[in-house]
């Protein structure tokens, strides 16, 4: 290496002249006095350090057999008591000392613990993950690396993923591409805005004779747990109009399950005892909104297709929901808005599954059909909100419907079940 006295001005640059990545760069001058200066009256990140500096101080580290370093903890040889000539009572005290040390070293672990603080909140800020505490204050940023055009979040989720008491960031990305589809990304950050795992979906899923190949696109995520297990549900759909598929994961980001549906999957939810995990969207074969209701300890399979008007998936994975449901389109309906569909779980275990009939234009209102359940998956509710009827009444009175108001009824539900196949509800 160099020995001159030129500086290395960015975490960036000294990561670089160490051939070591940024994390453990800034552990190996929390643990090991690696030489590093702070810009007087800058920001906590702003940092500095000399090429001769550090070439003293890796002259000065141990070498593995490999070639590499490895430095060593300041403080750990002056921990390790020695065992001198006054043979057992220097063993006894040495065990004592160690213990003590032992002890004390967790206590002030479990302090820092405590007193750190933990992710209130994530958001996206230009190319960067930006997450802050209960205060607003900032804890952590990551850049997100090769973006070359804008980047969309479908969801950033924030959870005690693994049950340390600690909220981790999940994350569900989609990457803009100049001249292309684009790409995804689900990731998990830890508490310090480690990137503890990446994911992207190269699914392919055959319908007729048309082969869906990635991209797919993030649009929702869950955690839940199944068995005392954390689970991460995400709804992925193709970039074109159909399908969509949820993946689950678990907490090292392995997949577990795929569920496979004829149509994109717009919402995830899941009921207040943890019975089912719920996916509303779009059923394409039988024209209307789904919701598919899965076992969260095997949510996998596809959504029932006999009867529909497309053809069934030839390799999607076998199993089937515990039920689904449809809602066909009302007469307001343009499907080509590819329109919101969401299922919301209430704090007493009620299920509503909202199904927008068309996009808003310029007022933000859009028709809207709700459909309510118990946690019993029973209907308790079917309706429409105020906007829907008044556009109704509207194009009624220009002529627009073929149907009267005299002629109006609630709307309709179908639903698949393993045992008893499609019934109306």
């Amino acid at each position: 290496m160099d020995g001159s006295n030129d500086r290395l001005d960015s975490w960036k640059e000294i990561a670089k002249y160490l051939g070591r990545d940024r994390t453990t760069v800034m552990r190996w001058e929390r643990t090991a006095a690696l030489p590093i200066r702070r810009v007087q009256g800058g920001k906590g990140r702003s940092v500095f350090a000399y090429k001769a500096e550090i070439d003293r101080w890796l002259a000065a580290q141990p070498v593995l057999p490999d070639g590499t370093i490895e430095p060593a903890v300041i403080g750990a040889e002056s921990a390790s008591p020695k065992v001198g000539r006054t043979g057992a009572l220097s063993r006894t005290h040495a065990a004592l000392v160690l213990a003590l040390l032992v002890g004390l070293v967790s206590v002030v672990a479990v302090m820092l613990r405590w007193d750190s603080p933990t992710v209130a909140n994530a958001s996206l800020v230009g190319e960067e993950i930006v997450a802050v505490d209960t205060g607003g204050r900032e804890l952590w940023r990551h850049p997100l690396l090769h973006v070359d055009g804008g980047i969309v979040p479908a969801r950033l989720l924030i959870a005690d993923v693994d049950g340390d008491d600690r909220r981790e960031v999940l994350a569900a990305l989609h990457f803009m591409r100049h001249g292309g589809h684009g790409a995804e990304a689900v990731m998990l950050f830890d508490d310090r805005g480690r990137l503890r795992w990446q994911r992207s979906l190269d699914d392919h899923y055959q319908f007729g004779t048309t082969d869906y190949a990635p991209v797919w696109f993030p649009d929702d995520i869950v955690l839940y747990r199944s068995g005392g297990s954390p689970r991460i549900a995400v709804a992925y759909h193709h970039h074109t109009w159909w399908p969509s598929v949820v993946v689950t994961y678990d907490a090292d980001g392995r997949p577990v399950d795929r569920f496979v549906n004829a149509g994109w999957i717009r919402s995830l939810n899941v009921t207040s005892d943890g019975r089912y995990l719920l996916a509303a969207g779009i059923s394409n074969s039988f024209g209307g909104a789904a919701l598919a209701v899965l076992d969260p300890a095997s949510p996998g399979g596809r959504s029932p297709e006999a009867g529909g008007t497309l053809p069934a998936c030839s390799n999607c994975p076998p199993g089937s929901p515990v039920a689904y449901f449809v809602a066909p389109w009302s007469e307001l309906a343009r499907p080509s808005d590819t329109p919101t569909v969401i299922v919301q779980v209430d704090q007493e275990g009620g299920i509503e599954w909202h199904a927008v009939q068309r996009e808003a234009v310029d007022n933000g209102k859009v028709p809207n059909i709700i459909i309510g359940f118990s946690p019993n998956l029973e209907i308790v509710r079917r309706g429409v909100n105020d906007y829907f009827t008044e556009v109704r009444t509207a194009l009624e009175r220009s002529g627009q419907l073929s149907t009267s108001a005299a002629n109006w009824r609630e709307p309709l539900v179908r639903e698949w079940t393993p045992a008893h196949g499609w019934q109306d509800r």
